[in-house]
């Protein structure tokens, strides 16, 4: 199977790999620029930047960007083995590696004014959206292409529709504290990378109570953020949206936005 085949076959199944390209040879060298390589999260591959130890180390670093996400240039000196050089051929090579696949899904529980204005936000940013409501009324009622995916689904039976990742993050624009008790459990033990519920404060600190109450600790509740959003000032749907949006990426890129979280 060809690499170009393979990252066809990952990105249509939502999966992940790690494109390792050699951009730059000097002197002596194993594999010439334009070599490639798919390095999956086991550890296998597809492809060859050369073999040996240099291949062996890009393989165990493009690992760590299933974690951290970032790309990386890798250069490497192939002179003298016990220096630490891994090679001894003679010449230079610079690898760059890349995280392909699966981007950051968005999940609203609630299609409601808010939750329909954040999915619409959403899908405006390229970003995939799975929108779910357990109103027949306004789930027929929704526009078209709202979201990639609609689901008519009680609260506490999400999780039979949807598998979660660490991609996704989750926002809850519930109708109130009892659906909120019912959904939080699952989503806390689940490997979301964030979970915003909206309400007040005084409504958080109901329901932060009766989950600390319920066998969580504060530590696990950490990626919980309510009130949800930056501090905007937002009042309409589309002005909330934008607050809870702008909030997903200031985590995503980690910069010092004041969140309204308690």
């Amino acid at each position: 199977m060809s690499i170009y085949t393979k990252l066809y076959e990952i990105i249509k199944e939502n999966r992940q790999t790690v494109l390792c390209l050699v951009t730059k040879t000097t002197g002596s060298t194993p594999r010439h620029a334009g070599s490639k390589m798919l390095v999956m999260s086991d550890g296998s591959f597809l492809g060859t930047i050369g073999g040996g130890e240099i291949e062996a180390r890009v393989i165990q670093e493009a690992q760590s960007l299933f974690v951290t996400g970032k790309t990386k240039v890798l250069s490497y000196d192939l002179v003298s083995p016990q220096d630490g050089d891994p090679g001894i051929c003679g010449g230079t090579v610079e690898v760059f590696l890349e995280l392909i696949g699966v981007a950051n899904r968005i999940i609203i529980i609630g299609a409601g004014h808010v939750g329909q204005a954040v999915s619409s936000l959403a899908k405006w940013m390229d970003l995939p959206t799975v929108l779910i409501d357990d109103r027949d009324e306004i789930i027929n009622l929704l526009p078209e292409k709202i979201a990639d995916q609609v689901f008519l689904e009680k609260p506490e039976n999400i999780f039979k529709s949807l598998e979660l990742t660490s991609h996704d993050y989750v926002i809850m624009t519930t109708r109130g504290y009892d659906f909120d008790i019912k959904i939080l459990p699952d989503l806390i033990r689940s490997e979301v990378k964030y979970i915003g519920v909206i309400g007040s404060k005084r409504r958080w600190l109901t329901t932060k109570k009766y989950l600390l109450e319920h066998g969580f600790n504060e530590s696990e509740l950490e990626k919980i953020y309510s009130p949800i959003g930056l501090d905007l000032n937002a009042e309409t749907p589309k002005e909330i949206a934008l607050s809870i949006m702008s909030e997903i990426h200031s985590i995503k890129n980690k910069s010092n936005a004041s969140s309204m979280r308690i």
